[in-house]
C-alpha cells in the first residue's frame, strides 16, 4: 500500500496526477508536493521570458524544443551547450565540488554555426519579444507535455491531504503554481517560505524564524501519514 509520497518539481506534478488516480486514490495516505506545478504552460512561459527566470533551466528547455521547429534545428546543441558552461561555472565556485573546472564549449559550438542560426541564437538570449515569438510557434509542440503535467484538471478528485511547499523566490516554478493548486485541492496545507529555492536551501540568522513554520508543516503532514 502507498503510505506517503515525497515528489519534488516536475515529479510533483506526476505524483499529483497519480494519487487522484482511482486504482491509486485510496492507497496514499498523504502527499508532499515541494516546488511543484500546477500545468506545464504557466511554467514555461515563465522560464522563456521572464528575466527574473533560472538562466540554467531557460537554457534546458531551448535546447529541448527548438528542435522541434525545422528552422531552428541544430540550435539545441548550441544551448545544451552553454547550459554546461552555465553548470560547470556555478558549481567551480562550490567548495563541496573540488576539480570542477569552468568549460567554454558554447563558443566552440557557436563558430561552428551557420550566420542565420547564430543571428536566432543572440536573438532569443536578449530578445523577450522574440522569444515570445519563438515560444507561440513551440507551443504546439508542448501539447503532450501539457496534457501530462495538467494537474487543474484533476486536482479535486485527490482525497488525501496534500503539503504544498513551495520557494518564495523559486526561478525555475513560480509559487504562484502552488498557490494556484491550493485553491482546488481539498486538504491542503500551503507554505511558502524563503528558506527554500528551487531544490536547495538558503541558511541564515534571519530565517531561523522560518525554520519553526516548515517544522509545523512537515508535522502535519507526518501527522496525516500516521492518521
Amino acid at each position: 500500500m502507498l503510505r506517503r509520497m515525497r515528489p519534488p518539481s516536475f515529479s510533483g506534478a506526476i505524483c499529483l496526477k497519480a494519487a487522484a488516480d482511482p486504482l491509486l486514490v485510496d492507497k496514499i495516505s498523504a502527499v508532499c508536493a515541494m516546488g511543484s506545478l500546477a500545468g506545464i504552460r504557466g511554467s514555461m512561459e515563465y522560464l522563456f521570458l521572464s528575466p527574473e527566470a533560472d538562466e540554467y533551466a531557460r537554457l534546458i528547455v531551448l535546447a529541448n524544443y527548438l528542435p522541434l521547429v525545422k528552422k531552428y534545428a541544430g540550435l539545441d546543441r548550441l544551448f545544451f551547450a552553454m547550459a554546461h558552461d552555465n553548470w560547470s561555472a556555478n558549481a567551480a565556485e562550490n567548495p563541496l565540488l573540488p576539480g570542477v573546472r569552468k568549460t567554454g564549449y558554447a563558443q566552440e559550438t557557436l563558430r561552428k554555426l551557420k550566420a542565420a542560426q547564430r543571428k536566432w541564437a543572440e536573438r532569443l538570449l536578449a530578445d523577450t519579444t522574440f522569444r515570445a515569438e519563438v515560444f507561440a510557434e513551440l507551443s504546439p509542440f508542448m501539447e503532450k507535455e501539457i496534457a501530462a503535467y495538467d494537474v487543474l484538471s484533476v486536482a479535486q478528485k485527490i482525497s488525501s491531504p496534500v503539503f504544498l511547499l513551495h520557494g518564495e523566490n523559486d526561478n525555475v516554478i513560480p509559487p504562484q503554481e502552488s498557490v494556484d493548486l491550493a485553491k482546488e485541492l481539498r486538504q491542503n496545507r500551503l507554505l511558502l517560505s524563503p528558506f527554500v529555492g528551487h531544490g536547495d536551501s538558503r541558511v541564515s540568522i534571519g530565517r531561523i524564524p522560518d525554520v519553526f513554520r516548515l517544522v509545523n508543516g512537515f508535522a502535519w503532514y507526518f501527522r496525516n501519514i500516521s492518521a
